[in-house]
């Protein structure tokens, strides 16, 4: 539950970044990507790999929060995989629409539904890794 709780406020404080400062991390991590594949110019390379970074950012820490959240409701229950797995898909988009309408309100942002969209992306590969790793274990103990 723990790292349920981590991941959504990680969610919350990367969303509450105003519009400069979250440019500026996003910036700084396309310019380590460019000096780690070698390519030429820093600036080149935040425009090259910008927005695409931002949308694998939204891809991952949705993957992340759907895959604990799974966890966290698989722990002690008794109802099954699939329904669990709605629910945790449900829970996590529920939460994706959330923090898209919090990002309205925070200075130099937006909430887009084309990422809510993202992050749903995000949270059903999240589940179809976690659910088949949890169905393979318990295939294993039958």
């Amino acid at each position: 539950m723990s790292l349920t709780v981590a991941q959504l406020l990680f969610i919350t404080l990367m969303s509450a970044q105003a519009g400069e400062q979250s440019q500026a991390l996003s910036d700084w991590v396309a310019q380590l990507l460019g000096i780690y594949l070698k390519q030429p110019a820093a600036s080149e390379t935040a425009l090259l790999f910008g927005l695409p970074l931002r949308k694998y950012a939204h891809l991952t820490e949705y993957a992340v929060l759907a895959c604990f959240l799974l966890l966290t409701l698989r722990a002690g229950s008794r109802w099954p995989l699939a329904r669990l797995t709605a629910l945790a898909f449900a829970g996590s988009y529920l939460f994706a629409c959330l923090d898209e309408l919090h990002q309205r309100f925070v200075p130099g942002r937006t909430g887009q539904f084309r990422d809510t969209l993202i992050d749903g992306a995000g949270i059903c590969l999240g589940l179809a890794i976690t659910a088949s790793l949890l169905w393979l274990k318990q295939k294993k103990t039958e």
